[in-house]
């Protein structure tokens, strides 16, 4: 056999071993939207998997995200004391969420790596978030930040 007789075999066999290289690929990309599905439903964190199921679009038509300003504020602490313990950080925490309504995000938690506990949010006016950070950090950090800190 010749050089172009095996690269004629090649060109000719080609699209024939690539059926089923496609059909896995086809039934991996499927089993991935179906898990990301399932992962998220036993996790309770619905996101793309369960919006395109939900709304019945494809993700290219999901793209539309409105992106708000976003600011951490960062507390040095001592001890990591549950957030049940601290009414006033809880009252805190509550009055921003109710300020932010449906228009932000909040989230309070303890750094895994440092001694750090965290204040992120997110909303429409950054004035206003970094003012609510400061405040439930200043917070914080009366409770149980370090000296000087």
């Amino acid at each position: 056999m010749t050089l172009s007789q095996q690269l004629v075999a090649k060109l000719r066999s080609l699209p024939n071993a690539a059926i089923p290289a496609l059909t896995m690929i086809g039934v991996i990309v499927g089993s991935l939207l179906g898990g990301t599905v399932i992962v998220e439903y036993v996790f309770a964190r619905p996101g793309l998997g369960t919006l395109m199921v939900e709304t019945q679009k494809p993700l290219s038509a999901l793209r539309a995200m409105h992106r708000v300003p976003q600011v951490m504020e960062n507390v040095r602490v001592v001890k990591r004391v549950p957030w049940t313990e601290m009414p006033d950080v809880q009252r805190l925490i509550a009055a921003a969420e109710k300020r932010l309504g449906s228009n932000g995000r909040l989230l309070v938690r303890y750094s895994g790596t440092e001694m750090l506990a965290r204040v992120m949010i997110e909303g429409e006016d950054p004035a206003e978030i970094g003012a609510l950070a400061r405040e439930i950090g200043s917070a914080i950090g009366k409770r149980v930040g370090r000296a000087g800190a």
